[in-house]
């Protein structure tokens, strides 16, 4: 049985299926459980459709989706992913698609589509326009039959300009470790600071390493959430398959100001929440 929480948080997300879909591509008649027939009848109170309904459940039941996987791209420049899903590119899934890239990648971009094929690509605006990190996010989709695959990328060459600094400091700190060890040295006050200096160098040159391999490795952390939600947003399509009814609303009842960020909000902590 499902709680008063439970059946208010799937009623909240259904209505925002609603709202994120344009059209249905569902046709097949699929009945929901006898458990489930007093959600059906406030669903159909509240004028949701039964095809949003069945996402919202399906997303419930947690879809089970197969790990993504890291590309290999022989560049120490782009971060790739890849990831697999069941579904169909419909005009409503690929608005939802496209709503997730942008809230992941914190930025607006533009969704092509040309026959079996999407393309999502960032679009910034002002001075993130300059970074190739910012405006180089794309993912792209790609369909054959009922399986589509999704490929994730980014471009993260801007952190590779911040390892001659950490080269440059690590140089220095061998340069007067070499003074020290080799070198004449009369002064032994001399030799404290320089001992100091050293160090001081080594430990900029490891942070600044340590800094990129982070970021980068954020970044990539990034891409895997992402596809897994979008994987996701395709299974739960897929499995959702119902005919796209609507009834008139029984009752009145208060409208909410719903966004596509809380959509997507929730579809990152359900990721998070599985692992």
């Amino acid at each position: 049985m499902l709680s008063e929480e439970e059946i208010k948080i799937l009623l909240k997300r259904a209505r925002l299926f609603d709202r994120l879909r344009i059209e249905s591509g569902m046709a097949a008649d699929a009945p929901l459980p006898e458990e489930y027939q007093h959600l059906m009848e406030l669903a159909d109170e509240l004028d949701i459709s039964r095809e949003a309904l069945h996402e919202a459940l399906t997303e419930h039941q947690q879809v089970p989706i197969q790990d993504p996987i890291p590309v290999n791209t022989g560049s120490n420049n782009r971060l790739e992913v890849l990831g697999f899903a069941r579904g169909r590119l419909t005009p409503d899934a690929l608005r939802e698609l496209k709503a997730s890239a942008e809230y992941f990648f914190k930025q607006n971009g533009r969704m092509t589509t040309r026959n079996n094929k999407g393309i999502w690509r960032a679009m910034p605006d002002g001075f993130k326009s300059i970074f190739s990190v910012y405006k180089s996010p794309k993912v792209m989709f790609e369909q054959s039959g009922d399986l589509i695959s999704i490929k994730a990328q980014r471009n993260v060459k801007s952190y590779n300009n911040f390892y001659p600094i950490s080269l440059f400091f690590g140089f220095a700190s061998v340069m007067i470790i070499t003074v020290l060890l080799f070198g004449e040295v009369d002064d032994s006050g001399a030799a404290v600071p320089l001992t100091i200096l050293s160090a001081m160098s080594a430990g900029i040159s490891f942070f600044v390493h340590k800094m990129i391999r982070r970021r980068k490795e954020k970044h990539r952390e990034r891409l895997f959430e992402l596809v897994e939600v979008l994987q996701q947003t395709l299974e739960r399509k897929f499995k959702a398959k119902m005919t796209f009814t609507k009834t008139k609303p029984q009752i009145e009842i208060e409208d909410e100001q719903l966004d596509l960020e809380e959509i997507e909000h929730l579809s990152v902590q359900a990721v998070k929440a599985k692992h």
